[in-house]
């Protein structure tokens, strides 16, 4: 802790907006996720009709 920021507001806005950071990249994983499972999901019911 510096003079300037004796509670350490900084550090703890710098962490805040790493973890919301972290949050964005999971969330933006997961939609990635999603969307794949949904295009394999129709990738075989195209294949289930051909059988």
């Amino acid at each position: 802790m510096s003079s300037n920021d004796p509670y350490g507001i900084k550090a703890f806005k710098q962490k805040e907006k790493q973890e919301k950071q972290r949050v964005e990249r999971y969330d933006l994983l997961v939609s990635e996720i999603a969307n794949e499972l949904k295009n394999i999901g129709g990738r075989l019911e195209k294949i289930e009709e051909k059988i």
